[in-house]
């Protein structure tokens, strides 16, 4: 079973890497390393010893410097955080991770880019009150996936890159997604997956070309939005059933479907290893044989803690996926599990299950405690797969 460790790139900012990826290999039995190379804000306590900070707060961002040149057909260009300054952390991690054949993963969330689309409003969603998101690029705008197929064409060549996981890819399907700010907001399903829908220029023209009257299409979706405000929908309506009963609707939905099935297969292209879509509650993900041709696998937060993902992620049937093909990723620290013979038996389970690669972290998070855990639990592991 392949092992990943989940860091943040500044957790190896006061330290000599070369040691740190020796570590990773030698002690903890760690077969591969995933750092976040575009990220939203992140918050976190470091719980271990540190010269550094406890307390993290780091801005959303770019994580690495970007290679300009591989930006020219687009007119986003990509700006590197701010804490970064000159230096690019990244090339020397991939350096040591080559030598020490730690397989390297790249995360890319594109759930908040919100600095991007300050410099490029007009690439985000929009409402069908005409309200554009300041978080999310739509899928749909060319722009946008220009931009997105640079990026990930950028890390994955010059970092030597063994798989990209992506993350917040897509549509929105809950619009606390799309504005964190509502998380406190009473919110029916319903009335959040129409609130996510996009009538941007570019959404517009794609359902147009499919001969959809697009106007039509926001003008009943407006007027759903007005009947649940005034509590006359049924309160436990599902999207499902509403597209049931909207055809036009559920032909505009169907475009969207297709629309991030052509964005994962524009990424897939430009890709220089495989791309791991990272799946939460909510992920606007078309069920067909078609996505699992574009993925190479999916990354699944444990059912154990996540009851919502033991089965089904939005639209898509885990059932539909072969076990191998379904990474785990585990928080391997308390309230998850206790203590390490917790953590043995579920590594071990998810290996008779025919998982064969589980992910563990945030390790520069975790209390000092888990990293024997994880010793014990990939020890074990390694030693029940060995042939």
């Amino acid at each position: 079973m392949l092992a990943i460790a989940q860091h943040q790139l500044w957790d190896f900012d006061a330290v000599e890497t070369g040691p740190a990826v020796t570590d990773l290999t030698g002690e903890l039995r760690f077969s591969g390393l995933s750092v976040g190379l575009c990220q939203p804000s992140v918050s976190g306590i470091r719980r271990a010893e540190s010269a550094g900070v406890r307390l993290i707060r780091q801005p959303g961002g770019l994580h690495f410097q970007p290679d300009s040149r591989r930006y020219a057909g687009s007119r986003i260009k990509p700006s590197p955080a701010k804490w970064l300054r000159q230096r690019n952390l990244i090339e020397r991690l991939a350096r040591d991770c080559a030598e020490h054949k730690l397989l390297l993963h790249g995360r890319i969330d594109l759930s908040d880019l919100s600095q991007v689309l300050e410099r490029a409003p007009l690439a985000g969603t929009v409402s069908v009150f005409g309200e554009t998101n300041s978080r999310r690029l739509c899928p749909s705008n060319p722009e946008a996936r220009s931009f997105l197929e640079s990026l990930v064409d950028d890390i994955s060549e010059n970092y030597g890159l063994a798989a990209v996981e992506l993350s917040g890819w897509g549509f929105a399907t809950d619009i606390r997604q799309s504005d964190p700010s509502l998380t406190q907001t009473a919110c029916s399903s319903l009335e959040s997956q129409l609130l996510t829908l996009c009538f941007c220029p570019a959404c517009r023209e794609r359902a147009v070309q499919a001969s959809i009257d697009v106007d039509r299409v926001a003008a009943r979706v407006s007027a759903a939005l007005g009947a649940t405000f005034q509590l006359e929908t049924p309160p436990d309506l599902t999207f499902a059933d509403f597209l049931t009963r909207n055809p036009d609707i559920a032909s505009f939905e169907g475009v969207r479907r297709q629309t991030v099935l052509d964005q994962l297969a524009g990424l897939r292209q430009r890709s220089k290893c495989p791309i791991v879509l990272q799946l939460e509650a909510g992920t606007h993900a078309p069920a067909d044989a078609a996505l699992r041709e574009l993925a190479g696998s999916v990354l699944v937060p444990d059912g154990n803690s996540d009851p919502e993902l033991k089965a089904d992620v939005g639209a898509l049937r885990l059932a539909d996926w072969d076990a191998d093909r379904i990474q785990i990723a585990l928080n391997p620290a308390p309230p998850n599990h206790r203590d390490a013979q917790s953590l043995v038996r579920r590594i071990l389970n998810l290996g008779t299950a025919g998982h064969s690669t589980v992910h563990l972290g945030p390790m520069g998070e975790l209390p000092p405690p888990c990293r024997e855990w994880i010793r014990q639990a990939l020890r074990y592991a390694k030693r029940e797969s060995a042939p």
